[in-house]
């Protein structure tokens, strides 16, 4: 009559185990263990970086579009406006191509190090 079922034995053993693996966890994610804010300096540069970039191809653009009007707005400098037109699209492109080609490299050069990484540093 006084004896306590197994099931129920079991299910405070089980509650300690669960809190004494939520308690570790929590442990884990304390205050001072977590990183310092540095990397928001990162994503700051990244969002001006990015701005800028896409600001100067604004610029471009627009004064492409500007100078390609000008050829049907305008008469006797048909030649003037289109190589000021062809101008801007060159710079555009030339950026384009400068930050692809960047990003080659930066590529090329991480498969590089981590195979390096990899294969020699072990």
């Amino acid at each position: 009559m006084g004896q306590i079922p197994a099931e129920e034995e079991e299910e405070p053993k089980r509650e300690e185990k669960s809190t004494k693996r939520t308690r570790k966890k929590v442990d884990e994610y304390a205050p001072e263990k977590l990183p310092a804010n540095n990397h928001l300096w990162g994503i700051a540069l990244y969002a001006g970086v990015t701005g800028l970039f896409f600001l100067l191809l604004g610029v471009w653009t627009r004064s492409a579009a500007g100078s390609f009007r000008k050829i049907v707005d305008t008469r006797g400098s048909d030649i003037t406006n289109l190589m000021n037109a062809l101008s801007s699209l060159q710079s555009m492109y030339g950026l384009l191509q400068l930050l692809l080609v960047l990003a080659l490299l930066g590529g090329l050069l991480a498969v590089g190090l981590t195979l390096y990484q990899y294969f020699v540093a072990r």
